[in-house]
């Protein structure tokens, strides 16, 4: 399953870049419903929180900004669980 996860999020970016955003999105978002059913991934928040924003790009892209913006919050809380590498918290 991790290497179908691997495979969709690359389609999806592949999408991304020749501006095809609708179809960016759902490969984007597949990938992130995958997670759920790969075990060695599924609990990595820094993975989930990748699948995220490539989900939020595409919908802003897509000109849906209102989601895009819940999913930018979601990853910003589970980057702010995790331990900052003290060199970045001046950023």
């Amino acid at each position: 399953m991790r290497d179908k996860l691997l495979c969709t999020k690359s389609i999806g970016n592949t999408y991304y870049i020749k501006m095809t955003f609708t179809k960016a999105y759902e490969k984007h978002l597949l990938a992130l419903n995958l997670l759920e059913f790969t075990p060695d991934l599924s609990n990595n928040e820094l993975v989930r929180s990748e699948l995220l924003i490539e989900v939020a790009n595409d919908l802003v892209k897509l000109n849906v900004k209102d989601r895009a913006a819940k999913n930018y919050k979601k990853v910003l809380k589970i980057l702010k669980d995790k331990e900052q590498n003290p060199r970045a918290l001046d950023l």
